[in-house]
């Protein structure tokens, strides 16, 4: 739940000595839950900890260490469906639509200055082409659809006055444009930017039609919007709280708003509780930065049990909000409190889970079945069975990830391995964590620092981009390939250019690179499971890169006057001329890319 910036300090390498591999007893980190709804083995860290983050500095004392940056989302692909490469343009109020296929290129009129995209999937209409697009002058939006026998169909909804952000519900029914108050610069407190324009994209299984937006008001400053799997609720992520918005009527409409606040839940009443009760999360206000961004926070006092924050106290970070897919629940994390609480959103009513230590990173699991949170303090994983924790707040299970700095981490689709790493210290590895039993884990030597983490689907790969060297090296950047299902060694790829967009398939990566100075533009694909890496020159700056699944095709979007475009063939094996790079074909002299922007929410 969701484009993805370089700030990080110049670098070391350091290696991190550990085990390679080390073992985890069988009940300590298996997501299998037992006959209470928890999970085996249960096997709480000992030791206490501040709520702060902290790392070993060379005097033997502890170096605070800033909160876990998140940044993959900067890299996201711009609008792709199953055929079409879509962009917009503001200036020609038009929108381009590229077979991938046949590499035609066709345009649609728009609204005034079309900018955000957004791809929608149609599960009643699989073969037809949407996409979504916020014209911000003329403050509304318009959905573009090719059906299978190629026809373009529009239709208009009004809008809010700066929405800059969408969310598409899994089916494709609804969208929500939204205003994500990060992308707006020096923004008065006054401005809470809380209207939703909720549209109706059409059922044509019932033969409903498309009805005009409905525009709602929700909490100050939405930072998320989420979907129920069946499409029945929204919930958007505010500063007072969650808004819980109901699909299901005659019209949308806002019924709730939960608190963030762990104080509201009431007592949880579980003597099985490491302190006996509940520990109160802050009361106070969230920070208007993204779930994801690095705002910092005060440390709370604690305990060798629980910590906990006097009610009324400024927050003590941005809320990081997960939510499970069926719209069950939400999970709420804040920087430097040692609690998690979980918000049960049929009914509103809250639950607070002690930690050890403060969580730096909460994931949920593809299936919504468990949670992973990271105590970067403790070098401990905890995972927290979904809805066994609910009713019984001390299932959790610990796994001690020693002589390893983690901080965050990232599930598998197949739920069966975890990814750890940190993005804020030189720590050039990264730890894979397997939770079938016998839980062991592993750590993959890089060789740099880690930026940011994409795994693909399948979860068998991942493509890691590396922290910026240091200023003066001919190393601009690099990325490196890492196994996760095998223990193999990682591959890694130095760049002459910072990378700048990452898309992935399950056997096929493309980054792109970018330096304006030197006139440095160009993709490497990677080919898994070969971990071969095949680099192209290109002739304009990247803008961003994607994937046309249906085409087989893999593209890159370059900023030029007149409009550019490169495809590359995913499928095809050994280049036909022999050599070390690939044949590509580009598009150019059209109208396409001029002042395109990609939205954060595509």
């Amino acid at each position: 739940m969701d484009a993805w910036r370089y700030a990080a300090p110049a670098i070391a390498l350091a290696v991190l000595v550990v085990d390679g591999c080390s073992s985890v007893s069988a009940g300590n980190a298996s997501p299998a839950l037992d006959s209470n709804g928890g999970l085996p083995g249960n096997n709480t860290a000992g030791g206490g900890s501040s709520g702060g983050s902290s790392s070993r500095s060379s005097d033997g004392g502890m170096a605070a260490l800033p909160p876990e940056v998140k940044v993959e989302n900067k890299y996201k692909a711009p609008v792709a469906t199953g055929n079409f490469v879509w962009s917009a343009n503001p200036t020609s109020g038009r929108v381009a639509y590229i077979d991938a296929k046949t590499f035609d290129v066709q345009t649609a009129e728009a609204g005034n200055a079309p900018t955000y995209l957004a791809a929608v999937r149609d599960a009643n209409h699989p073969t037809d082409d949407l996409a979504v697009v916020i014209n911000v002058l003329s403050q509304d939006a318009t959905l573009l659809r090719v059906d299978s026998t190629g026809r373009l169909s529009t239709q208009t909804y009004v809008s809010t006055v700066d929405a800059n952000s969408w969310a598409i519900s899994p089916t494709g029914r609804w969208g929500i444009a939204w205003t994500d108050a990060t992308f707006v610069s020096n923004a008065d407190p006054t401005e809470g930017f809380q209207s939703l324009a909720v549209m109706d994209f059409g059922n044509p299984a019932t033969g409903s039609p498309p009805v005009p937006a409905t525009i709602l008001a929700v909490g100050y400053r939405p930072v998320e919007i989420a979907f129920t799997e069946d499409d029945s609720r929204a919930f958007a992520v505010t500063e007072d709280g969650i808004s819980v918005v109901d699909l299901t009527g005659q019209e949308p409409i806002v019924i709730r708003q939960d608190p963030l606040s762990a104080e509201a839940a009431p007592p949880v009443g579980d003597a099985s509780s490491p302190s006996g009760d509940a520990a109160p999360a802050d009361a106070g206000e969230a920070s208007a930065a993204l779930p994801s961004g690095d705002a910092s926070g005060a440390n709370s006092s604690g305990d060798d049990s629980t910590n906990t924050a006097d009610a009324g106290t400024p927050a003590a970070g941005a809320p990081d909000v997960s939510f499970t897919p069926d719209g069950a629940y939400a999970l709420v994390r804040r920087d430097g409190l040692s609690v998690v609480t979980i918000d049960s959103l049929a009914d509103g009513s809250l639950t607070t889970i002690p930690l050890p230590a403060a969580p730096t990173d909460l994931t949920i699991s593809p299936l919504g079945d468990f949670a992973v949170a990271v105590l970067r303090d403790t070098s401990t994983v905890v995972v927290l069975p979904i809805p066994g924790v609910v009713g019984h707040p001390a299932a959790i299970t610990t796994v001690p990830i020693t002589g390893q700095l983690i901080g965050r981490a990232l599930i598998s689709a197949d739920e069966k391995s975890v990814v750890l790493f940190t993005t804020v210290a030189p720590v050039d590895s990264i730890t894979v964590l397997t939770l079938s039993p016998p839980a062991t884990y592993r750590t993959v030597a890089l060789h740099a620092a880690v930026q940011a983490v994409f795994p693909t689907a399948d979860g068998k790969y991942a493509i890691v981009l590396h922290q910026p060297p240091a200023t003066g090296s001919a190393v601009k950047g690099a990325f490196s390939v890492v196994p996760i299902a095998q223990e193999l060694p990682a591959v890694i790829q130095s760049l002459p250019a910072a990378p700048t967009a990452v898309a992935l398939s399950n056997d096929r990566a493309i980054v792109s690179i970018s330096d304006g100075p030197s006139s440095t533009y160009g993709l490497y694909m990677v080919l898994m499971p070969s971990l071969e890496v095949r680099p192209y020159v290109l002739a304009s700056p990247p803008i961003a890169v994607g994937i046309a699944a249906g085409a087989g095709r893999g593209y890159v979007a370059q900023d030029y006057s007149e409009g550019r475009i490169t495809f590359v063939d995913l499928s095809e094996g050994v280049p036909p001329d022999g050599g070390g790079g690939f044949t590509a074909r580009t598009i150019t002299g059209f109208e396409l890319s001029a002042g395109i922007v990609v939205g954060p929410d595509q």
